[in-house]
């Protein structure tokens, strides 16, 4: 029995050894290989998928049948920011003529016109409603592509039908007339290749009415065709991603473009290695992909005035005559760059991220650094996959002037301060919806195009006073609690601790879950995004009795709560801040 048992032991041993060889030679065969797997943008689409939704999957049970109503929270018709809330209203537009996301926003006087993915254009009066426009999209040759893929060249191709895309839509004066630009890629259905194109069209005759507008595909006027015109290659599942394909009009004479790569970046001689050579459109002065492009729109030529860029999206000038760009990086390294003629940003040979493997990026001399090339004002790791940019003006004198970021992964609003030419700080405000496009609108009003819910949302100043909670908690406590002052100096002490995490205006449930309606309310079922996953289970609502339970022990009612012990050794104090909440619950 002993001999067995020991022959058992030297055979496990054996085997662990042998597990441990082939997973070293496994990992480093994965470190040198991996790199041209992972640069597939299927892989890339499938990993975001994950990392964006691994957070709610890993919370379904089977049979859960009330997975989407938990994990998909209802964000109400108010948003907060730092300084005042922030009133929200959706419009909800029909379902996609065909699967894919994209398109963009611009303002006509006090019209929104939205220009989605597959190019319906629709019309929206502020918050009123919103209607199909009679304007038809440049044609984009949309149907010639797909077919392509039915022919014996490409039939072994995969293509991704969703990413052939509008992606921008802007109207101007220029030249004493009003027209209408479009961004777009396009099919060039005899070279069999595409390129990313601006069209505009003349809607100076078409009446003061935008609502009255008729405009044809064949109306449009072809600006601008990006060069080369690229081909498809099976690599890509035919055209790629990062489009860029955002435009912005200086208020003299030219349109500027964010050009993306399509990804086509590839190492020479098949080499997946960190710091090995890398044909890049990005940095190949000949192409203008990866680039930054100004378009004269008199002549429709095209000037690099930037190079190195990955996928770069939302482009705004603001008040001062600067061109600002963000750009989506791979794993990390999204960027806000301020764009100036001739600089290199250096994508893809340095970048603060990495592939989505987490190695880095074939050609890349310095892993996470900036060293050689233009550095961004501004970089986020992990990512926050930038949609949108615009610059606020007339919104409120207490952002007016800032740049405003909408974000995909993130799903928030990201507004950064720019003073004395360095980013003072950023402000975050979670919206809980992948934001594709932020329109500051000639109202004053913020629109927002949102890819998951097929929202178009507007954002004003609240008519709420900011802290008007606390206002109502503080009149309650000096007013209708009969207190001793001394009792009272302690209750109010309280509250100001709870308010270092909570607020105590109805919905601010940023931070933590809004104390403003608590007594009553149902555990752990608040728009707040941070519950611990006891907090997210549990059941019931909050009486006096669990509320004073809670504030003595926290763990005792909630077995795995986040929350902290506040501390409250006095009854008194407890008993006094229930009926605190109680009081101001049934004010709000």
């Amino acid at each position: 029995m002993v001999a067995n048992s020991q022959i058992f032991k030297y055979l496990s041993l054996f085997a662990i050894l042998i597990v441990l060889v082939f997973g070293a030679f496994f990992s480093g065969y994965l470190f040198r290989h991996m790199t041209e797997f992972t640069d597939n943008p299927k892989i890339h689409e499938i990993t975001r998928f994950i990392n964006d939704n691994f957070s709610k999957l890993k919370n379904t049970a089977v049979g859960n049948d009330n997975f989407f109503k938990e994990n998909f929270r209802d964000y109400g018709t108010q948003l907060y920011s730092t300084f005042f809330p922030i009133s929200m209203t959706a419009l909800q537009l029909p379902e996609r003529g065909r699967p894919g996301r994209g398109g963009g926003l611009t303002s006509v006087g006090d019209q929104v016109l939205l220009l989605t993915h597959d190019g319906q254009i629709y019309m929206a009066h502020s918050r009123d409603g919103f209607r199909l426009s009679g304007i038809e999209p440049p044609i984009n040759n949309f149907r010639e592509y797909k077919a392509a893929f039915k022919t014996p060249a490409y039939e072994n191709f995969n293509p991704d039908f969703d990413t052939f895309r509008y992606n921008d839509i802007l109207f101007l004066s220029f030249g004493g007339r009003d027209k209408l630009a479009a961004s777009f890629t396009k099919w060039r259905p005899d070279e069999e290749c595409f390129v990313n194109a601006v069209s505009v069209a003349d809607v100076s005759d078409l009446g003061p009415d935008p609502n009255e507008w008729v405009l044809g595909a064949n109306d449009w006027e072809t600006l601008f065709e990006a060069s080369p015109c690229i081909v498809l290659d099976e690599r890509h599942t035919g055209l790629g991603y990062n489009h860029g394909g955002r435009i912005t009009f200086d208020g003299h004479a030219n349109l500027y473009l964010t050009n993306g790569d399509f990804g086509r970046n590839l190492p020479k001689n098949g080499s997946a290695e960190a710091g090995s050579p890398v044909t890049s459109m990005a940095q190949d002065p000949s192409t203008e992909y990866g680039k930054v492009i100004r378009i004269d729109l008199a002549s429709g030529s095209g000037t690099i005035v930037s190079r190195g860029h990955r996928n770069p999206q939302g482009i705004a000038i603001d008040d001062l005559d600067r061109l600002w760009v963000v750009e989506h990086g791979m794993n990390g390294g999204d960027e806000l760059n301020l764009i100036r003629m001739g600089n290199n940003y250096g994508w893809p040979l340095e970048t603060y991220g990495t592939q989505y493997s987490g190695f880095p990026f074939p050609g890349t001399k310095e892993v996470g650094a900036h060293s050689e090339f233009v550095r961004p004002e501004l970089a986020w790791l992990p990512s926050i996959a930038p949609g949108g940019l615009t610059v606020v003006r007339g919104f409120h004198e207490l952002w007016d002037g800032d740049l405003l970021i909408g974000t995909l992964r993130s799903r928030k609003l990201v507004r950064v301060r720019i003073r004395d030419g360095r980013v003072v700080f950023t402000e975050d405000v979670d919206v809980g919806l992948r934001i594709r496009y932020v329109l500051q609108h000639d109202t004053g009003e913020i629109v927002l195009w949102t890819d998951d819910e097929n929202k178009l949302i507007f954002l004003s100043p609240s008519y709420a006073a900011v802290g008007e909670g606390y206002v109502i908690a503080e009149a309650y406590l000096s007013n209708e609690m009969q207190l001793d002052s001394g009792l009272k100096g302690r209750v109010a002490a309280s509250l100001g601790a709870c308010m270092e995490c909570h607020s105590l205006d109805a919905g601010n449930n940023v931070n933590a879950p809004s104390l403003a309606g608590i007594y009553g309310a149902p555990i752990g079922k608040s728009s707040f995004a941070g519950y611990s996953d006891a907090m997210r289970d549990a059941s019931g609502t909050w009486t006096r009795e669990l509320l004073l339970a809670y504030l003595e022990d926290p763990d005792s009612v909630v077995s795995g709560t986040a929350m902290p012990n506040p501390n409250l050794a006095d009854p008194a104090v407890r008993t006094a801040l229930v009926d605190l909440l109680a009081g101001i619950s049934s004010k709000n």
